[in-house]
């Protein structure tokens, strides 16, 4: 099952057609008042586009210009002028980014190695690991703080009332030390 989403996922996001993908150009470029621009200066812009285009899904790119047209793109735009080429192609990246996430995520679950069985010992020395080196690297501002039981997480907070960290130089490094003194 997860071979067959991946499978899809890398089918749906190949790259358009050439032909696909101008063709959504000029849909977006026709959904905006523009001034007139001359057979070379029309060329190049969409040379340009492509260039920030040619390895997105089709389907992407249709979705962007409908945003775009609707007004509810992902990506900062002034509204009063049609989206320049980086900005369809960051609309788009913005669309994909789930879709790419998830067939990493799928890389990095089918690659695994699958262990039949694991002994009681070889379980234990993976949970000493997890405690030791993992578990409180992921604590932090950043991280995902431990799950702790209500109550620990009670004692925690009141340890932290009871004795807040100073940090000036010099200074007592907890309450109880400056009150001590």
């Amino acid at each position: 099952m997860l071979e067959k989403r991946w499978a899809l996922l890398q089918a749906a996001l190949q790259p358009g057609t050439r032909e696909d993908l101008l063709h959504e150009i000029g849909l977006l470029k026709t959904g905006f008042v523009m001034g007139y621009v001359d057979d070379l200066s029309a060329a190049a812009e969409a040379i340009a586009y492509l260039e920030a285009i040619e390895e997105l899904p089709t389907w992407a790119v249709a979705l962007a210009r409908r945003n775009f047209l609707k007004g509810c793109a992902r990506i900062n735009w002034n509204r009063a002028f049609c989206p320049n080429p980086t900005q369809v192609g960051d609309e788009c990246k913005a669309i994909l980014s789930q879709y790419r996430k998830e067939l990493s995520d799928l890389s990095h679950i089918l690659k695994a190695e699958v262990v039949e069985e694991t002994s009681a010992d070889a379980r234990a020395r993976v949970v000493q690991h997890w405690e030791k080196n993992v578990r409180p690297s992921m604590a932090g501002p950043d991280g995902i703080a431990p799950v702790l039981s209500p109550a620990a997480k009670l004692a925690e907070l009141q340890a932290r009332a009871n004795d807040p960290p100073v940090v000036a130089e010099g200074l007592a490094k907890n309450l109880a030390e400056y009150k001590a003194k």
